[in-house]
């Protein structure tokens, strides 16, 4: 029953509103009355306040449609209006504020909400994403009296969009221009070279007296990056100059450091050269000493040998004999040599003039007697050495 009752209405409506028609074979128009009118359910008609459709007649603006069928259009439009301003859909990241009657009410954030139509209203709307801001140039003045040129960017991040909306009018801005000012007040105490070498400690104290600055703004600096320094035309070309010459200065270095370790390789070369020369002539030296040791410890020895054989000789009468007899070959051979090279002339007092040819005789007389005891020596020596052996 109720199913029936709500398609008669939604059927008054539309004829109402000049959509439905009982009979249209001649095309006929809305305000034609010959027109069989729609006849209201029963059902339906204790619930409406409307006039039955035979007895309507035209409104104050002129048309044949009910004041009360306009009047549910408008609450209808109303309504389907403040759905649709009702029911906001914030995308992610982001967050929006909420304001009633021009006060904060809310922050709505990422998905569905629903907010009080024609009552509540969306002020602001922020992406809370870290995003980058370019910091344009400007000139600043090093602590050396040189202008430079700087420029960079900020890594800015909202962290409170509450603050952010009345905290200040544009915190973007504010952030911006905060840190063009702390940025020549750093470079302002650094001498040019420091502002080239130490760009990172510029870039920390921007970061650091913005974040001390911007937490009313509800902004967070992540980061600052200096893009480029420019010092003026003159200084860049005294700056290559410079550059010119440190790297020929590194240059000669490097060239002397090459041949200071050239020359004192070759020193240590020969250095090394030499004691292995010494060492071996050391050892060629003791070689030769161990050589002639062990050759005279070999001749003494041989000589030892034989005067020790000698002496065993000269114990008995012929032995005693066969030296003397050698003692005189040895004294005639000396002096034959002494009287060939020697302008020396030697006089044996003893024996007068005649004393060479008393020793020839001696030497001829003590070796006839001698001959047959060193024979007789000679056979008792090898007889005595095969009986050794």
């Amino acid at each position: 029953m109720q199913a029936i009752i709500v398609a008669d209405f939604f059927r008054y409506l539309l004829h109402s509103a000049g959509f439905l028609y009982t009979n249209t074979p001649a095309r006929q128009t809305k305000r034609n009355i010959a027109c069989t009118p729609f006849t209201f359910p029963d059902s339906v008609t204790p619930l409406i306040f409307f006039h039955p459709i035979s007895k309507r007649k035209p409104n104050m603006f002129g048309f044949d449609i009910p004041f009360g069928t306009i009047a549910l259009l408008a609450v209808g439009l109303f309504l389907l209006i403040g759905v649709l301003k009702g029911i906001r859909q914030v995308p992610q990241n982001e967050e929006w504020i909420v304001e009633r009657f021009g006060r904060y009410t809310s922050t709505i954030k990422g998905g569905l909400n629903i907010i009080v139509p024609y009552i509540d209203s969306v002020a602001y709307k922020w992406d809370m994403r870290e995003a980058p801001t370019d910091v344009p140039e400007q000139s600043a003045t090093t602590e050396d009296n040189i202008r430079v040129i700087i420029d960079g960017v900020l890594y800015v991040q909202l962290v409170d969009s509450k603050l952010a909306s009345y905290g200040s009018q544009d915190p973007i801005k504010s952030v911006i221009e905060l840190a063009q000012t702390t940025m020549r007040a750093q470079i302002g105490t650094m001498t040019l070279d420091q502002t080239l070498s130490e760009r990172q400690k510029i870039n920390d104290a921007v970061v650091d007296a913005v974040n001390a600055a911007a937490k009313p703004w509800g902004v967070v600096v992540k980061r600052y990056e200096i893009n480029d320094i420019r010092p003026p035309e003159d200084m860049i070309e005294d700056m290559k100059r410079q550059a010119r010459a440190e790297r020929e200065a590194r240059e000669t270095i490097k060239r002397a450091d090459a041949d200071k370790t050239a020359r004192i390789t070759v020193a240590e070369g020969k250095k090394r050269e030499a004691e292995l020369e010494s060492e071996a002539e050391t050892i060629r030296l003791t070689n030769e000493a161990t050589g002639r040791a062990k050759a005279v410890e070999i001749e003494a020895k041989a000589q030892a040998e034989a005067l020790t054989t000698v002496g065993k000789a000269a114990s008995s009468p012929e032995g005693e004999k066969a030296v003397q007899f050698d003692l005189a070959k040895r004294a005639i051979a000396a002096q034959e040599v002494i009287g060939k090279e020697s302008t020396v002339v030697l006089k044996d007092g003893s024996k007068g003039a005649a004393g060479a040819a008393d020793i020839v005789a001696e030497a001829l007389a003590v070796a006839a007697a001698v001959s047959p005891a060193v024979a007789k020596t000679a056979d008792g020596a090898k007889g005595s050495d095969s009986a050794k052996s």
